[in-house]
């Protein structure tokens, strides 16, 4: 089981002359084994990948991932260089995380058809793995044309590329990870029960599909928030994201985050290891670098019961 922290900086976190410092001395305390980002193309956040590919260079002991990078949203050719490159920069040490989002303003903003984003998911992942085979290509997919005559330009550091983690809650998005993915990544708004179930019917999937014998990772992003006290923990992150949706949750925080202390949120974890996950990135309501440091006592739990 490895443990990850997913975060989503903004503008503040990125000034002065060592802007990465803080959060990766926070991570660092707490004994992470990777750092994953967020991405709201409409927030106060900076670029995932470009990010991602600084703090990797100053860590080179971390995995890094998106979780989730809205892929629909990009072009592919372009988003199979920019992922190769953060590949080579990092020795391979990049995990892309996709997903098609679930704000149609998200499409708006680039005037791409949301009605359209898991197709255009399935042809992002078919034009990336193209790329990043170092072959000429031509492929046709459902969204539309692509080829080349040439290589196009940096391939990954392996011919396959970094693994690509398919997100998703519906059932349609679980098949299309066991079928294009190289592992599936769970949303913290789904919750652990739900990513407990994705689980199960993963491997009801890869029966069918007769692909159980197939390396797959399986990946969850969890909402936490540590504190003594679980109740008072839960109005917190319950006020913060009330506040961050303006009152407009779609989901119960009550059945999606896991608050209380540090026992509390191991044994979720550990229950998720249970259900078949490799790995579960750690996804603070309150994005304070001493919530990100203090769940050093969570990693030391879960590492201790996965390791012995």
């Amino acid at each position: 089981m490895k443990l990850g922290v997913a975060v989503s900086l903004n503008s503040a976190g990125l000034l002065g002359d060592r802007p990465l410092d803080a959060l990766l001395g926070a991570v660092d305390e707490a004994g992470f084994d990777s750092l994953w980002s967020l991405e709201n193309p409409l927030a106060d956040q900076p670029e995932p990948l470009v990010w991602l590919a600084a703090a990797a260079v100053q860590r080179p002991q971390l995995t890094i991932g998106t979780a989730a990078l809205i892929a629909p949203l990009r072009e592919p050719v372009l988003l199979a260089r920019q992922l190769a490159t953060v590949d080579r920069l990092t020795n391979g040490r990049l995990i892309a995380g996709f997903a098609v989002g679930r704000r149609r303003e998200d499409y708006d903003l680039v005037g791409l058809d949301f009605a359209n984003r898991g197709l255009l998911l399935e042809d992002v992942v078919a034009v990336v793995r193209r790329c990043a085979s170092g072959e000429p290509f031509k492929f046709t997919g459902a969204t539309g044309s692509w080829q080349s005559a040439a290589a196009v330009g940096l391939v990954p550091r392996s011919i396959a590329g970094p693994p690509l983690l398919i997100g998703g809650q519906a059932d349609r998005a679980l098949r299309r990870a066991v079928a294009i993915g190289d592992g599936y990544l769970g949303g913290a708004t789904s919750g652990p029960a739900h990513a407990i179930a994705a689980s199960r019917r993963l491997t009801e999937l890869h029966d069918e599909s007769g692909t159980s014998d197939q390396p797959f990772l399986r990946v969850t992003n969890l909402f936490v928030q540590l504190g003594a006290d679980a109740t008072a923990a839960m109005e917190q992150a319950t006020a913060t994201l009330q506040a961050r949706h303006r009152g407009h949750l779609a989901y119960d925080p009550a059945e999606v985050v896991v608050a209380g202390n540090a026992e509390n949120i191991a044994r979720r974890v550990l229950e998720l290891a249970g259900a078949g996950y490799t790995g579960v990135n750690l996804v603070p309501v309150t994005m304070d670098l001493g919530q990100v440091a203090a769940l050093k006592a969570v990693v030391e739990i879960v590492h201790h019961d996965t390791r012995h």
